[in-house]
């Protein structure tokens, strides 16, 4: 049966996803609502979609005894770095479908907001604003490097690896916004916003590259990374993310969405465009 559909057995509700409920939800006591369908026997556990009613994801046990509940809790716990205590069912732990309640007491402390604390880092984390790199630049150096090819340019100066920040996040996250599928999900002004914020993330780390040759990767990650906020925001991230939540949240491994330096951007983003922002419509 495909998620979102409605289920008896033994007089129980089995699915419990409801038309018009959410992925994610904030409660009124702080705590997020996550809306879960699971499937066990994968052979390992991951966050396989994020859809507008469910997220999707495998489990690495069988749907027996209770393994792949167990199995489902601690994935959720690994990923989003909360205790056992902050982590629980509120409905449908005997099916597939099921809604989880994350309590997390955990206080962000990159720096004071007045974003409320108990707004866990979890609800924008899941729905991809961490940005590592975005679709079709048209920033253009002297050598043809357009496009995606410009982070392979910037490889041949910089010597990275496969690993470092312009294959590994640069050209492998742009690769995939080339795609006329993927591109299509977005609105006109989410291709526009998506076409402003890649320019201006070659732009800055072409800039820097330039104005210190021999700088070590690191210096190189570090310094990318900190110019993907102030390109979003000022490229008009605010304006366009709720009409596109679920076409970014598509879009990206999702892997990628849970280290602290992805967290830190996701709080300077809600910070600038207020927490729920990117959850007012779509």
């Amino acid at each position: 049966m495909a998620p979102g559909k409605s289920r008896q057995k033994d007089g129980k509700a089995g699915d419990v996803a409801a038309k018009d409920e959410a992925a994610l939800a904030l409660r009124k006591d702080g705590s997020i609502e996550i809306r879960v369908h699971a499937k066990p026997g994968a052979k390992v556990s991951k966050v396989t979609d994020v859809g507008a009613e469910q997220i999707g994801v495998s489990i690495a046990a069988p749907p027996r005894d209770g393994e792949a509940n167990e199995e489902l809790i601690r994935h959720l716990r690994q990923v989003l770095g909360v205790a056992k205590s902050e982590i629980n069912f509120d409905k449908g732990a005997k099916s597939r479908s099921k809604v989880i309640v994350v309590s997390s007491k955990q206080q962000l402390t990159i720096e004071q907001s007045h974003i409320p604390p108990a707004l866990p880092m979890l609800l924008l984390s899941l729905l991809a604003v961490y940005f590592q790199t975005i679709p079709s630049s048209t920033a253009v150096d002297d050598q043809g490097c357009s496009g995606c090819s410009a982070y392979q340019c910037i490889e041949k100066e910089a010597s990275c690896g496969p690993r470092g920040y312009p294959i590994g996040f640069g050209w492998r996250n742009c690769r995939v916004f080339e795609d006329p599928v993927i591109r299509s999900r977005f609105t006109p002004a989410g291709v526009e916003w998506a076409n402003c914020t890649a320019k201006c993330l070659i732009d800055a780390l072409q800039q820097f590259i330039t104005a210190e040759p021999g700088a070590t990767c690191d210096r190189i990650s570090s310094r990318a990374y900190s110019s993907h906020v102030g390109c979003y925001i000022q490229c008009g991230f605010c304006s366009i993310c709720a009409d596109n939540k679920w076409a970014l949240a598509r879009a990206y491994n999702y892997g990628d969405f849970f280290s602290f330096r992805a967290l830190q951007q996701i709080w300077s983003i809600a910070k600038e465009c207020g927490p729920f922002a990117c959850f007012c419509k779509g």
